[in-house]
């Protein structure tokens, strides 16, 4: 099984345990984390400056960012990135507000 598949599989689970409205367990958090840690690592030793990678560099320090609150592990790492990313795609800033996932 790839990364992806990984992904989507515990995502899957997550939905369940949600829409069963119990609360999902960090483990699978956790797991999250980890395989879009990984994937993440593959795409920034790959990444080029492009609109493409700027847009997909967002998106996985958004999702590292998330999972990282959840798991109340540092996220300024993940801010950051995404600032940067997204200052290359727009040109503007972002505030903390704008990077908010509401669950």
């Amino acid at each position: 099984m790839n990364l992806y598949e990984e992904y989507s599989m515990i995502q899957k689970q997550i939905n369940q345990f949600r829409d069963n409205k119990i609360p999902v367990p960090k483990a699978l958090y956790q797991r999250q984390y980890n395989t879009v840690k990984q994937i993440n690592d593959t795409f920034e030793k790959q990444q080029r400056e492009d609109i493409s990678d700027y847009a997909l560099g967002i998106r996985y320090n958004i999702m590292l960012k998330y999972f990282a609150e959840k798991l109340n592990l540092p996220v300024e790492e993940y801010k950051q990135k995404i600032r940067n990313f997204h200052f290359k795609l727009t040109g503007e800033d972002l505030t903390d507000e704008e990077m908010l996932i509401k669950d």
